[in-house]
C-alpha cells in the first residue's frame, strides 16, 4: 500500500479498550515490518519509559497532549 509510518494500537490499557499488547507483543508485531512503527494508545507520564523498551520510532497520545500540552522535553521522542 506504499505507507511509510505504520501504528500499532493500543499498546497499553486505555478506557475505550482492556485489550491492550504491551511492550513484548508490540514489539513482535513490528519486527514483521521494515517500515517505521508508531506506537499508539494508553500513552501517558507513567509508562513513557515502558515505550523506550519498544522498536517504536515514535509515539502518538491524542488524550495525554489533550490534557497536558506538548512537551518539549520527551527524551528519546
Amino acid at each position: 500500500q506504499n505507507c511509510e509510518i505504520i501504528f500499532i494500537s493500543p499498546i497499553f490499557k486505555t478506557q475505550k479498550s482492556k485489550n491492550y499488547l504491551g511492550t513484548a507483543k508490540f514489539n513482535l508485531i513490528a519486527k514483521t515490518t521494515k517500515k517505521d512503527v508508531i506506537c499508539l494508545g494508553g500513552i501517558d507520564a507513567k509508562n513513557l519509559k515502558r515505550v523506550n523498551l519498544t522498536k517504536s520510532k515514535g509515539i502518538a497520545s491524542i488524550s495525554w497532549i489533550k490534557k497536558n500540552g506538548l512537551n518539549k522535553n520527551l527524551g528519546r521522542f
